[in-house]
């Protein structure tokens, strides 16, 4: 599984991205990618699909993410 954490630096994006990547490691043991690609975009890409999106989002956590690929990636 190639999971890949987009954020935007310039929007402050970085932490979140840190912390979603260090949450999947966590259960996952995978070492995703974290991608600086702009335009206030926080999302995260599994296998080129993007599965999750902060926009689509309100009052997320990390773990919200994780229980999302749980479902999606048995």
């Amino acid at each position: 599984m190639q999971i890949r954490v987009n954020y935007c630096h310039m929007c402050g994006g970085i932490d979140q991205g840190k912390a979603i990547v260090e949450e999947i490691k966590r259960h996952y043991g995978l070492e995703p990618e974290l991608v600086d690609v702009g335009r206030g975009r926080l999302e995260v890409e599994v296998n080129g699909e993007i599965i999750w999106q902060k926009k689509d989002q309100a009052g997320w956590t990390p773990f919200d993410i994780i229980k999302l690929m749980r479902r999606k990636y048995k």
